[in-house]
């Protein structure tokens, strides 16, 4: 019966998401192309015989993960080489969306960046959207969480078997885009839900444990 419980609540975000962008006020929203709000930056190819031991961490698909990064396996350009790169320095808050095998198991492979990932510099086949005017930044992320995105995202062709997107084919995907405000409203919503289900499925976790 636990396990049951912590089952539901895991599936809790989902469902707060499809409440909410597939619901009848959305069908009323205006749809925009992401591109109208955001410019997907692909990263640098950095070359690997540039790669050192010590120095500035390279964000790679490999250290994209389900709303986190993974920096376990790690490679680093040397520091000295930092300021060569200044259009491709992260910076908090920034949404990471991997290219290559946007899709695993375990959901869609898209991060927000925190202090404690600084710094790094942004390596091809990684996209960070840079926003424009009229999109609010929390309301972004969670959009990119629902199955619209996802499934926009499977139906793109496969290049030599391994799913790929370009930034180009992101910025096309379409959003449906309230009044900024409402954006905002809609984001504050979600994270406290989305918290909320958190705690239950930890605390559900617990108690399936013991």
């Amino acid at each position: 019966a636990v396990q049951a419980q912590r089952d539901a609540a895991q599936s809790l975000p989902a469902a707060h998401l499809r409440a909410v962008f597939n619901s009848p006020a959305a069908e009323r929203w205006p749809k925009r192309r992401i591109g109208d709000f955001a410019f997907v930056q692909s990263g640098y190819a950095f070359k690997s015989e540039w790669f050192a031991t010590e120095g500035i961490r390279l964000l790679r698909n490999a250290n994209v993960a389900q709303d986190r990064f993974d920096w376990s396996d790690t490679v680093r350009l040397p520091a000295s080489r930092r300021h060569e790169f200044p259009a491709h320095e992260l910076k908090e808050g920034d949404i990471i969306l991997s290219l290559d095998r946007p899709i695993v198991s375990g959901g869609l492979k898209v991060a927000r960046v925190t202090d404690s990932d600084l710094p790094a510099l942004l390596l091809q086949r990684v996209g960070r959207f840079q926003l424009k005017d009229g999109i609010h930044s929390d309301y972004l992320y969670h959009f990119l969480h629902t199955q619209d995105f996802i499934g926009s995202i499977t139906a793109h062709d496969q290049s030599l078997g391994v799913p790929h997107i370009s930034p180009k084919q992101v910025e096309r995907m379409v959003i449906p885009l309230p009044p900024l405000e409402e954006q905002q409203a809609i984001s504050g919503r979600l994270e406290a839900e989305k918290k909320e289900a958190a705690i239950l499925t930890k605390t559900l976790t617990d108690k399936l444990a013991a």
